[in-house]
């Protein structure tokens, strides 16, 4: 066998004027340039020049030469040049190493062109595509396609903008809706530019359309995307027309979905693009006995009207200052006012109703926290005085006769549940049916079903159904720990405002949503403490805690609203009379209705412009920015900017905000208005909030946003840099965009100013949020710095993005950070460990108790840095926020970022600055529950499984809080030394006692000699008995010193004998049975589990929240739950019910009023207006005793 050497033979023949031996040449070299490729380098320039001769025939096998040449050497842009000049001898297909890095190489080369020609207005001109690139890229996408390498086509194709390669591997699957869900997934992981992604989901919704079956949850998220609300429309109205229930079903299902992306404009714009319901039918003469029967009916009606005057009347004089606010109404038949939102005052119209009660009430209020207490005597008066009011009440409603009974369920306030029934319930009445006639009717006409389901599907877009059942579900299910926050109060100094606010807002959050404010009301005294801006934060404390109380939220925060037509103390109206409660009232309404505020819009507005008063312009801005997020009203815009323009720093710098809440995502053209003022002005507080205004107003825009982040990062104004940081958190927002990580490290580390450093590492958090592991990785180094601001932003960061998911990771950088030597650094630690261990068992994390008990240190302990407290304080109410049933989430369960929830958790993070506005975190809570609901949009009761240990997702044992009285013993530690000599000087004691009764018994034995031969033998007998007795003794301390030797050291066998005589415990089970509605964590849904009996079937794949079921067995009868509310009650289940609620409407009882109760266990249920019930009575209690007066509304001076 011939062995080559050298090339040298082979290079001379190049030179050969005989093309045949240059041929031969060139074609053994190619064989050979593995081995030769160094010799062969040294005439490179040979081989270029034959590829350079237009008149060599085989230029191409000299191109491949020089390609492979150029490839060794480490030339790979030379070697892609030559190789696409070799044509098709430059095989794709091969597997060789050299071939799968050319072919890499031109792939990236193509994808850098395709981006830039996007990008550029002259892409033929400036970036053209060489036809041989373009033709390599097409070949191997083909054969990816032949070989049904479906998955890597695709990734291809999408980096390389060819969507007609993508619509080619989809074409050819066979599986076309699981490829099309892989698009859509890589879509929003591969694609940064937001431009193309809208061209690719464009092309995905015309694949799913033209799919055999369309997955309409997946179209509907991408037309949101795409800002289609009209698709969106005419989806979901095919889906309720249809003829199977499983359609109406989904339409239902895919509205639920869309809602937990809060993108509430855009819904609303979905519900009036939807059509009206078709026009009443003319209403049936009625039957003889329908007539005869007809005169009962109304008088029961009546009877009924009047009882529940009588009943909210008497409600509204036991019930708080508050809670009369919401009931009067209903007593005079009178709601409009309460409900129509249109800026009228609710304590004028309940004087028109109950003066008495009223005036009482308002009296109560102005004495101050200490007149709360009120005693039996006062409590009997209101009833008193109430009752007479509804005998008033009667005698209006029978003189206005039917008026009456549209009016006080109105001002009662249906909530949701309610409402759905009263669609689903009142078909025949809406067809124009009369009782007889729909009894006897089988079915519903078809208009009659596409109304209900119209109505039902409106109300799930409007938010009303979803926001009600959330509402009803945190209530049932508060178990938020009293003993907690009662601890915290012991040992917070009443003089130290900082811990005190820090106590209630960590009460706001305990108990946000639940409506639950039992702490509060139990502690009136404590409350009233709260001075100035403190006082404005506790009032607007209540928005958190009734945050989604939509129907009576107005009503609830009446007796602090302001009423005069002039702001200020003068102004007359709140209890209170402080403009400090008063905005905080119009702020608390605005968390109320946050995201959802057409119906409080108005009249905040109005308050807004009725007052001169900073203070209250403060909170009037803050609430109208929250109630009308998104919605880009130049009404209201050029309002807040006419606050802003009074240069007021106090009320400028919530005009910032409210302008940035009000064009959120917009990218509009005032952005730039916004930043002219912002280099206008003196005030640094009205600057920051400008700052932070422009960076909503950016949000989700992408490279859209890239010039004007550019203006605000090269700013000479270190406040509008810290503006921009947050600009670029939320235009590229859980992208996890290259170029935005990149920008904020450099700030992070390059910038003079502390507080952009800080805000650039804090805001990598909102950035990687869809990839919560990468961020402990990356701020790992940036954890260590010797700058304490950069470390605070390090443990802010991995807090925002590993909210709730208990990562490890995150848990080992955060740990050192909790023990820092900087306070801020420790209380930013401890706040970001509470957000990752929300709802965390020990079984799942065992350091969560570890932490507990380090909340509780730092709490009570007195030398411990405020700063650090309070930061304690604040960890304690999020780690058990809403009443530990929610937790952070700032993407949706379809993948998609919750709007509400980044801007609430932006805004949370200006704490630093302001402390008012810790109470934005609350937008960013989503409740973990698992609501699985019938067509009819009720809740029925089954159980389903959760096949995971129940200690796994268990709700935290409660507090054991110790009692003051009680003295604890502490242990007390004991030397070795002082343990020796104690036993040595037992001993001698032991040996002295010997000796003694040693002597006594020889005395004894010389008297019994001389006694006789009998008392002799007695007395040696008792010797005996004695020496026996003492070797007893001694074997028994010998055997108690062994014994103990042994204990202190079991051999393995005594180890095992004790183990097995102790009582074993019973093996925890390996699975659970859940009742619907359940809390449902987002790491449990791997586990959860239909069993096949069960009636009830989901329609998707069961997850935590809003899930429609299919009811399998439609003809038994039906249990519903979430019926403890005064709302549920008179909703009722059977056919019949139904039937007699649409023949008469008016005649249903409405809503019990308001009441209080501490509740009991630690989870106490407080306020319960739509949704919150009164508690049911104790069943052991005494039906005949009478209640205590409930405490009235608290009054912070």
């Amino acid at each position: 066998m011939t062995v080559i050497t050298s090339a040298s033979g082979l290079l001379a023949m190049l030179d050969e004027e005989e093309p045949a031996l240059r041929v031969h040449a060139l074609k053994n070299l190619n064989l050979l340039v593995g081995q030769f490729w160094a010799e062969i380098s040294a005439n490179i320039s040979t081989i270029e020049s034959l590829y350079e001769d237009e008149a060599f025939d085989h230029r191409e096998l000299a191109a491949l030469l020089a390609s492979k040449v150029f490839y060794y050497l480490g030339e790979l842009t030379d070697s892609l040049t030559y190789a696409l000049g070799a044509g098709s001898l430059f095989d794709v297909s091969e597997e060789s190493e050299y071939v799968q890095t050319l072919i890499a190489k031109c792939i990236d080369e193509y994808m850098d062109l395709s981006v830039k020609r996007a990008d550029s207005r002259d892409p033929d001109g400036e970036f053209p595509l060489d036809p041989r690139l373009v033709a390599i890229v097409e070949k191997m996408l083909d054969n990816c396609i032949e070989e049904r390498q479906f998955q890597q086509a695709i990734g291809v194709a999408l980096e390389c903008r060819r969507l007609d390669k993508l619509e080619a591997a989809v074409a050819r699957s066979g599986n076309s809706r699981s490829l099309l869900a892989y698009c859509l997934q890589v879509s929003h992981s591969l694609v940064n530019r937001r431009q193309f992604r809208q061209q690719v989901l464009t092309t995905l919704v015309r694949l799913y359309q033209q799919a055999e079956s369309p997955d309409y949850g997946s179209i509907c998220q991408m037309l949101m995307f795409l800002s289609d609300a009209a698709g969106v429309a005419a989806t979901l109205d095919r889906l309720i027309k249809g003829q199977h229930e499983e359609d109406a079903l989904l339409a239902y299902q895919v509205a639920f979905d869309l809602f937990e992306n809060e993108f509430q404009q855009f819904l609303v714009t979905v519900r009036d693009a939807l059509p009206d319901p078709p026009p009443p039918l003319a209403p049936a003469p009625p039957a003889p006995a329908a007539a005869a029967a007809a005169p009962a009916a109304e008088s029961a009606a009546a009877a009924d009207a009047e009882g529940a005057a009588v009943g909210a009347s008497a409600n509204a004089a036991a019930a708080p200052a508050t809670d009369a606010d919401a009931a009067a109404p209903a007593a005079a038949g009178d709601g409009a006012g309460a409900a129509a939102g249109d800026g009228a005052s609710d304590v004028a119209g309940a004087a028109e109703a109950g003066d008495a009660a009223t005036a009482m009430e308002t009296e109560e209020g102005k004495g101050g926290a200490g007149a709360a207490k009120a005693d039996g005597g006062e409590a009997s008066a209101a009833t008193a005085a109430a009752e007479e009011e509804g005998k008033a009440g009667e005698g209006k409603a029978a003189e206005h006769g039917e008026t009456a009974k549209p009016a006080a369920a109105e001002a009662d306030g249906p909530s949701t549940m309610d409402t759905a029934e009263a669609a689903g319930s009142g078909s025949a009445d809406a067809a124009g049916l009369g009782e007889g006639e729909a009894s006897a009717e089988a079915a519903p006409s078809e208009e009659v079903v596409y109304a209900d389901r119209l109505a039902k599907l409106k109300g799930i877009l409007s938010g009303e159904t979803p926001i009600g059942l959330t509402l009803q579900f945190l209530y049932s299910h508060n178990k938020a720990d009293l003993g907690v926050l009662k601890a915290i109060k012991q040992v917070v100094e009443t003089r130290n405002s900082v811990c005190h606010s820090a106590t209630i807002v960590a009460n706001a959050f305990m108990h946000a949503g639940t409506t639950v404010d039992t702490f509060l009301r139990d502690n009136l005294d404590w409350l009233s403490r709260a001075t100035n801006w403190a006082k404005l934060s506790a009032t607007a404390g209540l928005g958190v805690i009734h945050r989604g109380h939509l129907q009576q939220g107005r009503s609830l925060m009446a007796p602090y609203l302001p009423h005069g037509a002039g702001g200020g103390a003068g102004a007359a109206g709140g209890l209170s009379g402080s403009p400090f409660s008063e905005g905080g009232a119009l702020y608390a309404l605005g968390l109320i209705h946050a995201n959802h505020g057409e119906s409080i819009k108005g009249f905040l507005l109005e308050s807004l412009r009725n007052t001169s008063n900073e203070t209250i312009q403060h909170g009037a801005c803050l609430g109208v920015g929250l109630a009308a997020m998104g919605t880009g009203d130049e009404e209201v815009y050029e309002d807040v900017k006419s606050v802003l323009y009074t240069d007021s720093a106090v009320a400028g710098e919530a005009a910032g905000i409210a302008m940035g809440l009000l064009l959120v995502g917009s990218a509009s053209e005032r952005a730039a208005e916004m930043l002219a003022y912002a280099h206008d002005t003196q005030h640094e507080k009205i600057i920051r909030g400008l700052a932070v205004g422009i960076s909503l107003v950016v949000y989700g825009r992408e490279e859209e946003a890239d010039i004007l982040i550019q203006q605000m990062t090269t700013d000479a104004d270190p406040i509008l840099r810290y503006g921009g940081m947050y600009a670029i958190a939320m235009a590229y927002r859980g992208t996890a965009n290259n170029g935005a990580i990149r920008q904020l490290l450099h700030f992070a580390v390059s910038d003079v100013s502390d507080d952009v450093r800080r805000a650039a590492v804090l805001c990598l958090g909102f950035v990687l949020c869809g990839e919560p592991d990468q961020v402990p990785r990356m701020v790992s180094l940036l954890a260590e710095s010797f700058n304490p601001h950069v470390r605070y932003g390090a443990a802010m960061a991995v807090g925002i993005a590993c909210a709730g998911t208990a990562q490890r990771s995150a848990l080992d950088l955060l740990e050192p950070l909790t023990s820092d030597g900087v306070d801020f650094v420790r209380q930013g630690a401890l706040m970001a460990t509470a957000m990752v261990l929300m709802q965390c068992s020990q079984e799942r994390e065992p350091r969560v108790v570890a932490f507990r008990r380090q909340l509780e240190k730092a709490i009570h302990d007195k030398h411990e840095d405020t700063m650090c407290k309070m930061g304690a304080i604040l960890a304690s109410g999020i780690i058990d926020a809403g009443g530990r049933n929610v937790t952070i989430s700032l993407r949706s369960r379809s993948g998609y970022d919750r709007v509400t929830a980044v801007i609430g958790m932006a805004l949370f993070t200006q704490y630093w600055y302001w402390f008012p506005l810790l109470h934005f975190l609350s937008l960013s809570f989503s409740a973990t529950a698992l609501i699985g609901l019938q067509g009819d949009l009720k809740a029925p009761k089954f159980d389903f499984v959760s096949e995971c240990k129940p200690s796994l997702f268990a709700y935290p044992p409660p507090a054991v809080v110790a009692s003051s009285s009680t003295a604890v013993k502490a242990p007390v530690a004991v030397l070795s030394t002082a343990a020796r000599a104690k036993g040595r000087a037992k001993e001698k004691e032991e040996k002295k006692e010997k000796e003694e009764d040693k002597k006594e018994k020889e005395g004894g034995e010389g008297r019994g000699a001389k006694g006789g031969v009998a008392e002799g033998a007695a007395a040696s007998g008792g010797k005996g008995g004695e020496e026996k007795e003492g070797e007893k003794k001694e074997d028994e301390k010998k055997e108690g010193d062994a014994m103990e030797v042994e204990a202190s050291n079991p051999t393995p066998a005594a180890a095992a004998a004790a183990a097995a005589a102790e009582p074993k415990k019973p093996a925890e089970p390996t699975s659970e049975i859940l009742h619907n509605p359940a809390r449902v964590l987002p790491a449990q849904e791997k586990y959860i589990r239909f069993p096949e009996t069960c009636r009830y079937a989901p329609i998707r794949k069961p997850t935590s929240g809003f899930l429609m079921l299919k009811d399998r067995q439609p003809e038994l009868p039906e249990e519903l739950a979430l019926t403890d509310g005064p709302n549920a009650a008179a909703a009722g289940n059977s056919g019949a019910a139904r039937t007699a609620a649409a023949a008469a409407p008016a005649a249903a009882a409405p809503p019990g009023a308001f009441r209080r109760s501490g509740g009991g266990g630690g989870a106490g249920r407080g306020r319960g207006g739509g949704p919150p019930p009164p508690p049911p009575p104790p069943a052991d209690d005494d039906e005949d005793e009478e209640e205590p007066a409930p405490p009235e509304a608290f009054d912070f001076r």
